[in-house]
């Protein structure tokens, strides 16, 4: 049985798996190559103060900070 034609829109492309161009599967890793280096430099200059203040969560320094205005 032959699908009966409707005006408008196509459906014949939904029924299309995807295609992926094999030269195009490594691209983002090409485009990112050249930036590398900036990013590992970037990645020193870090502030190490933001690690340090998410090394205790948030209501245990709560409780440390009230704990000495209690006191």
């Amino acid at each position: 049985m032959q699908p009966v034609p409707s005006p408008g829109f196509n459906q014949s492309g939904l029924e299309m798996g995807p295609r992926l161009d094999p030269k195009m599967i490594n691209q983002p890793a090409e485009v990112t190559k050249p930036f590398i280096p900036a990013l590992a430099r970037a990645a020193e200059k870090t502030n190490p103060m933001n690690a340090v203040s998410q090394s205790m969560p948030i209501s245990d320094r709560v409780d440390h900070f009230l704990g000495g205005i209690r006191s």
